[in-house]
């Protein structure tokens, strides 16, 4: 699950995957728009449930600062439906 989301000249991307050793790592990365510059947070979860939990309430907390969504591969930028397939 990917969400990138931009404003003016910064950009804040969400990204959520199971890692190899099983668990659910959510990475946050985020930086200035067209600089080469760039930053990332980890964190990993035990379930996905609890996973999504947190992708929604950062996800939720970018559109509420008014950051606007620019690419997006699952609904699950505007809505909790991911489940998963594994």
């Amino acid at each position: 699950m990917h969400c990138r989301f931009e404003k003016n000249t910064r950009y804040y991307e969400l990204l959520l995957q199971k890692n190899l050793f099983g668990k659910w790592q959510l990475t946050r990365i985020y930086g200035g728009i067209g600089t080469r510059s760039a930053h990332a947070i980890h964190e990993l979860f035990d379930n996905v449930s609890d996973a999504n939990q947190r992708f929604q309430k950062l996800s939720d907390f970018r559109i509420m600062k008014r950051n606007y969504i620019r690419k997006y591969d699952s609904d699950f930028c505007h809505h909790n439906t991911h489940k998963e397939t594994q």
